[in-house]
């Protein structure tokens, strides 16, 4: 029989800056074992998100981190969220076949970053610092996506201290969107079913909002978009938000429209403007 340990597994005078990647996944892999979380110890995910893996059409090469969002694994990541953006949320989007495995890993990612945010950090950093030069070796320009399927501040954290790679990131908090603009961090603001005002605000500012529309098919059957909407009052741009997920090549001021998916189809909040409307 194996006996617990009765010394705590992270506490060591080794820092976590001197330990090789090595090490650092395997106290990770410890602590998923020892908890019943998933044995996946990678942060970021590149091919597997088909949106960022169009940004290569653009010549850039996207890495994108997804938490379990909202309160899914008992942590809020997602404090500005509205009911309609919970109900309708893209951690359901894709095949729901997947879905299980894919909830136990953005958890597991979560109560690390919560409970063990040093190593957490550590590793995003060489995580990114690897896409970086990944991205170098296949010609293209590295970005990184951190709030996937969350909503966090990362500009509170010293991560954008990597250089060469382009951050980006949807957010709900209009002031981050605002604050946000003609700097090297890149947030679109996304609509809920009660922050239009706050859209005209950003807006008003040159920042783009995305719009979660119905009507206009799913990315894999698109039927076009209006060139201009005017939804929140005066006519303004709108760009095809599936064509690509680098959104800090958009036009100021512009509509990001999106089309429905997942849960997000069939939604009856508000969270999903009608395509009578949006036109």
């Amino acid at each position: 029989m194996k006996c617990a340990s009765t010394t705590p597994l992270l506490v060591s005078a080794k820092p976590y800056t001197t330990r090789t990647q090595a090490e650092l996944r395997q106290l990770v892999f410890d602590l998923m074992v020892e908890d019943g979380w998933s044995k996946s110890t990678k942060l970021l995910t590149k091919e597997a998100n088909p949106k960022t893996a169009k940004n290569a059409k653009v010549g850039d090469y996207t890495a994108i981190m997804h938490l379990a969002p909202h309160a899914l694994s008992g942590k809020n990541v997602c404090p500005w969220a509205s009911k309609g953006c919970i109900a309708a949320c893209l951690h359901t989007a894709g095949n729901r076949q997947y879905l299980p495995a894919k909830t136990q890993a953005r958890i597991a990612r979560t109560r690390l970053f919560f409970q063990h945010r040093p190593l957490f950090m550590e590793i995003l950093r060489r995580e990114i610092q690897a896409h970086v030069v990944r991205s170098h070796k296949l010609g293209l320009n590295p970005s990184v996506r951190l709030n996937g399927t969350s909503d966090i501040p990362w500009e509170t954290t010293d991560i954008f201290n990597v250089e060469g790679v382009r951050f980006y990131d949807y957010t709900k908090s209009w002031q981050r969107a605002v604050d946000a603009i003609d700097t090297t961090y890149h947030l679109t603001f996304s609509r809920s079913e009660c922050n239009d005002d706050h859209c005209r605000l950003v807006l008003s500012y040159g920042g783009t909002v995305a719009v979660v529309v119905e009507g206009y098919g799913i990315s894999a059957h698109p039927k076009p978009l209006p060139e201009r909407s005017s939804y929140f009052g005066e006519s303004v741009p709108v760009i095809d938000g599936d064509e690509h997920d680098a959104r800090y090549l958009d036009r100021p001021g512009s509509i990001i429209a999106l089309r429905a998916k997942g849960d997000a189809i069939g939604d009856t909040s508000g969270f999903v403007v009608p395509r009578s409307s949006f036109e």
